[in-house]
């Protein structure tokens, strides 16, 4: 099925190519570099992201920075947390203007401050999340992966209050 889909985004790339539509080619490969990274194909996410991104700039879009934090999740996934936390900022962070933006930012820097030990940093991300997934909207499924990774860092850690604080939104 990812192949299919693949398929239907690259004819749909092309298609707005030749109409010289770009800020649909952009939505079509940040979509691609989403479904890329969920696949484990990095590289190939990460050239999605970039190709989304400098179109998305060009144009004044403010979805340059879901590009960009879609960047810094690859950055994190590869175990660099400078990175991740640099395009997290790029992004404008905890700052963006969009709800949905500021609540996966948040749980991205959970993930990133379990990934670092950093558990100030943690329970400021905590409650960053706490406060912005109502209101954007933002399903959890969306950044569950980063949420439920950043449990399993903290019980590993020893840190078992904050491993119970997360899996509580994880699991009802």
């Amino acid at each position: 099925a990812p192949d299919r889909a693949m398929e239907f985004l690259t004819t749909a790339i092309q298609v707005y190519r030749d109409r010289n539509h770009r800020q649909g080619e952009a939505h079509c490969l940040r979509l691609g570099g989403e479904a890329a990274r969920l696949e484990g194909a990095l590289d190939v996410a990460e050239q999605r992201f970039r190709r989304a991104q400098r179109i998305y700039t060009r144009a004044g879009s403010e979805l340059a920075a879901d590009c960009r934090l879609g960047r810094a999740r690859l950055a994190l996934a590869r175990g660099d947390t400078a990175e991740s936390t640099r395009l997290m900022h790029a992004a404008g962070g905890g700052q963006a203007p969009r709800f949905q933006l500021r609540a996966r930012a948040a749980a991205l820097a959970l993930a990133i401050a379990a990934s670092r030990g950093d558990w100030d940093g943690f329970d400021i991300a905590f409650a960053d999340l706490g406060r912005l997934l109502i209101p954007s909207g933002l399903q959890l499924v969306e950044v569950q992966d980063l949420v439920t990774g950043a449990a399993h860092e903290a019980a590993a850690a020893g840190q078992r209050g904050r491993a119970a604080r997360v899996r509580a939104i994880i699991e009802p």
